[in-house]
Parts: C-alpha cells; structure tokens; sequence
C-alpha cells in the first residue's frame, strides 16, 4: 500500500495542503510523514490516535514511513498519540499560530476540497458530463456545542409518502434537477432508487475506515478527522482498481482487503544491505499479492 502511494502521490499531496509553523530545527517528522501515518493507521484498522503509541513500534509501518534510520538505532520507530493529535487537533480560536502551543500544523480547507475534486477529475480520461452526488442524513453523535453546514440557497424536495404493515413511512429527496426536466415519480424510481450501490460505499467508508469517528470537541476536528477517512478511502479503493482487475478480489471491500492482504503475519530482518519480509509460505493469496506487487512495479515502469 506504501508503494502505491508512493506512486499515486495520495499522502504527499494531502500533505501539501497543511501549514507547518513548527521550529524545523525541534522536528523530527514531516507533516508528510505524520499524514502518512495517520493514513495508513485507519487503513491497517487502527480507528484512534491512542493506538500510534503500540503502531510506533510497528517495524513494517516504520518501512511503509521510510523510516529507516530509527530500525537501525532501535529506537521509538514513530511519533506518539501526542504528535499525530497535534495534526488532528483544531481548537475554534487561534490567534498566532507561531506561539500556539499544541496547534502549529494547520490544514488549508479550500486546498483540501480542490484536491478531491482534482483527484476525482485524474480518474477519468475526460472530465464527466454529469455528477450525481448521494447525500443521507447520517445519525452521528458529535461531542461539544457544535454547529451544523446549512443550505446555501433553496432545493425541490420530491417526497413519497407510503402506508405499510408497519405504518406511515415518508422518504425525502433534495434535487438540484427541476421538475421541467424530470417528474417527481421518475426522480424517484430512476435516480434515487438506483442508488444502492453508492450507499454501500458510504458505509464502506463508515464501518470499515471509521468516517463517524467525529468524537472531538470541535467541528474543524471532526471535518479533518472526515477528511482523513475520505483520503484512506481513496488510497484504498486505488488498490483494487491498479492491482487486482480481473482477479477474484477485483471488487473486494476494504474490509476483504485489510483481511487478506494487510493483516498478515511476517518476520522480518534488518541488516546492513537490506530488509528481508518473510510471509508463511502458507498464505492464502500469495499468487494475488505477487499480481498485485508485479503491478505496482509496471506503474513505476510506466511513470
């Protein structure tokens, strides 16, 4: 997954959308590094900062970082809780961001939401006519008096109101297509209904990489903590889509990849002239991984 990214560049440009006002001569990681960490932890399946303080130790994670010097010295391999919370943490007023004390890593908002959309655009060979977005309600405990985005200007809403064995059931619609162009009954049946397939991935991304982690007393900490979900989401859904077409795991989960491709067991050694990652010969889908691996060589070939 490191050498993916790598490739594709995820982490670094996410990166590139903070704001370092450390004293560079104390800092010993890089915002790239400590995004990339952060990243690839809620890939691994690790949904909370607490948790980087046993992932530090991580010899394989401290590869995935080129984090090299620190398996030879035998060190703390990675920063802490109290580091990578630093990037996360967004208190609601900071008036100098030189003399904060626990906030001197700021995110860029504006950059962070072009870069999804920028992203979105390299995926395809010519930009898309046409973009459905699916938003649901989601019943999200939030910590703290936060308040919630609000309409920026008037939509239709198409509802359908149904009477079952279980009683009244109203669903709602909010549409930017006007009814000239698309009835309220087509509306239903032919975009909404439809959308099944696209709620999964909302889940995906909910159940499997932690997107309703929003337990910080700040909106600005939750939305970045939403942010990073989205952007694991994207590296993930990149390994499928580079590394396993036409295999048996070619629409697999990020559940089904973490599985049986990441949560793997291996011993490995550090020498002088090389690091060694020795699987059990015994694994499952060692033939997919070599695919996988001879793949992520060709993008490398191919530039």
């Amino acid at each position: 997954m490191a050498e993916l990214d790598k490739e594709l560049k995820i982490t670094k440009m996410f990166a590139e959308c903070f704001e370092d006002y450390r004293n560079l001569s104390y800092v010993d990681y890089s915002v790239h590094q400590l995004v990339a960490q952060k990243i690839h932890g809620l890939i691994l399946g690790y949904e909370d900062v607490n948790d980087h303080d046993k992932l530090r130790h991580d010899p394989a994670l401290a590869i995935a970082l080129e984090k090299l010097n620190c398996l030879e010295l035998k060190e703390n391999f990675l920063d802490g809780k109290s580091t990578i919370n630093r990037l996360e943490y967004c208190p609601e007023t900071i008036l100098e961001q030189e003399k904060s004390r626990y906030h001197r890593i700021e995110h860029d908002q504006k950059k962070i939401e072009k870069l999804f959309v920028d992203i979105f655009l390299q995926s395809y060979k010519k930009p898309p006519k046409q973009i459905i977005l699916d938003m649901d309600v989601t019943d999200d405990q939030v910590h703290g008096n936060q308040t919630e985005k609000s309409w920026s200007c008037q939509r239709r809403v198409v509802t359908k109101v149904c009477y079952g064995s279980k009683g009244l059931k109203m669903r709602h619609v909010v549409t930017s297509l006007p009814a000239s162009k698309i009835p309220p009954s087509k509306l239903y049946t032919e975009k909404y209904c439809p959308r099944g397939e696209m709620e999964n991935r909302i889940k995906e991304q909910q159940l499997d990489l932690f997107a309703d982690r929003t337990s910080t007393q700040t909106f600005q900490s939750n939305q970045l903590r939403l942010w990073f979900s989205s952007f694991s989401y994207v590296l993930m859904q990149s390994f499928p889509h580079y590394c396993l077409a036409k295999t048996s795991f070619a629409k697999a989960t990020v559940g089904t990849i973490r599985l049986n491709f990441l949560k793997l067991g291996a011993r490995i050694t550090v020498s002088v002239r090389r690091i060694l990652i020795a699987i059990a010969s015994a694994c499952p889908y060692q033939d997919i991984l070599a695919i996988a691996y001879s793949r992520i060589e060709a993008i490398q070939d191919t530039g």
